[in-house]
Parts: C-alpha cells; structure tokens; sequence
C-alpha cells in the first residue's frame, strides 16, 4: 500500500491549459515588455557605486577617467614622435577583452559656477587692479555669450567579470596602467568616482547648464536612485483610445531643488495631445 502511494506521488500532474496560460502570463508580466517606459529605465546601466566603478548588464563594469590636451602641434618634431608612440603604446595596452570609448563632449556650464571659476582672488599687493580688470573682461565676454562652453574629453573602459569584488581588482590595474600612459604623454588626467560621472551624465541630459545637486546620503531617505537625479523627462508612450475615451495617467514629479514630490496627472487625446494639471 505504501508503494503504491509512493508511485502515486511521485507521477507529475499536467498541466491544463487555462493554468500554463495563466504561467505564462505571469512569466511575461515580470521579464516586462524589454522597452524603456521612463526616462530612468532608458539610461543603460545598473548601478553607480561610489568609488566610480559602473555596473553594465551582462557582468560588465566600467570606469571613466577624465584627461587634458596637451600642445601638440607646436612640439618639436622629436616631441610629436615620442608623443605618438606613447599614445600607441597606451591604446596596445588594452587587449581585446577591454573595451575603451573616448568621448569629447562640449556642454554649457552653469552661469554662476563659470563665473565663480573665472574669477581672480585678489592677493593684496600692487596686482589687484589688474586682476580685477581682467575678472571683469572675462566677466564681460562671458555675457556677451562668447564663453561657457565647457568642452571635455574622457576614456572610459569596461570588462566583463562575474562580480564587483573581482571587477575592482581588475579596473584598478588597468586604471594605474593608464594614468602612467597620460604622464608618459605629458596630459594631465584624474579618475572620476561616482558622483563626478553622474554630474557628467547630468550635463548631457541638461545641456542648458543646470547645476547637478546630488549627495549619497538622499537616497535612503528619499527611496529615489541616481538615476532619479540625472534624468529629464519622463518617456510617455502613445495608448490606443478606442471611442474617443480618455486615460489619465497620473505621475510624482520630484523637484531635486525644494526636495518635494509634486503630484500631476496627464489626460491623453486620441491624437497625442496631452493635458496636465
């Protein structure tokens, strides 16, 4: 008797198919539709640890150093020829397992900062006037509009590695390796921690130059992610109204600056107009 119930026990029950059905759908309902739905989820990348390294998906990890020209068309013809084989020397160091992208990215500074960045501290000595005059020609060209493009190159490199501990290891060594190549050249150059990267990713967003407020320490409080923080505008998608209905579809706003949710609600028209309140 005990056997038989043992065999009974172990024969798998099929499934009908109203229940592979309803499996199914709750397969497809917590992969999601794979599109971005929110300006958030269209910013590819995972996680943004402190120290600068960028969690990637598929196990890759990244990170970002920022460097300077240097003066290469006015070098002595034996400056530009060490110049360019040092700069050979650095991109064969990295093998085919490291990607590298080199960005150059121009963006409007904040008014305010460049101002404060291009103002001369007078030293009382016999010099002040002329650092003043000079603050106030820079000052001047800065409103007539001619300056306040801040314009920045970066080298950023990923690997893949199966987890942060050992992705760490590996970044810090390619880090080290290339910054000795940058002196070689003669370019000054620093590695960006977390914060700093996503400032520059708040800068591409934000081309107008608004300032980047962010501290580590909201997040817990807030229950917001950095990209919460760097991000524009919310992505809507066009819905199907089927006899002229409307949807509304309601949404926080998060003012960065006043620390405030906002609530706002958005009436969708059968031809994409919208209506917020």
């Amino acid at each position: 008797m005990s056997k038989e119930k043992k065999n009974t026990q172990n024969e798998k029950r099929k499934l009908s198919r109203q229940e592979r059905k309803q499996i199914d759908a709750l397969i497809r309902q917590s992969k999601g539709d794979g599109k971005p739905h929110t300006a958030q989820d269209s910013i590819p990348f995972e996680r943004m640890y402190k120290d600068g390294i960028c969690r990637l998906a598929n196990g890759r990890y990244s990170k970002c150093i920022e460097f300077e020209d240097i003066n290469y068309q006015l070098a002595q013809p034996d400056d530009k020829t060490a110049i360019f084989e040092a700069l050979c020397d650095m991109y064969n160091s990295f093998d085919a397992s490291i990607s590298v992208q080199l960005s150059l990215i121009s963006r409007h500074a904040n008014k305010e900062d460049f101002k404060s960045s291009i103002t001369i501290a007078p030293q009382n000595d016999d010099f002040d006037s002329i650092r003043a005059e000079y603050t106030e020609m820079l000052q001047t060209q800065l409103e007539r509009g001619n300056n306040g493009l801040i314009k920045t190159k970066f080298l950023t490199f990923t690997i893949e590695a199966k987890d942060i501990k050992s992705a760490r290891a590996r970044l810090a060594r390619i880090e080290t390796d290339t910054l000795n190549h940058f002196k070689v050249i003669g370019a000054a150059a620093r590695v960006l921690d977390g914060k700093q990267r996503l400032e520059v990713l708040h800068g591409i967003f934000h081309p107008d130059g608004e300032r980047f407020n962010f501290a580590w320490e909201w997040l817990p409080a807030s229950g917001l992610s950095v990209k919460d923080f760097i991000a524009l505008f919310p992505i809507w998608r066009r819905a199907n109204l089927p006899n002229g209905r409307e949807v509304w579809r309601g949404f926080l706003f998060a003012d960065r600056r006043a620390g405030t949710l906002r609530p706002y609600a958005c009436r969708l028209h059968g031809r994409g107009k919208r209506d917020y309140r």
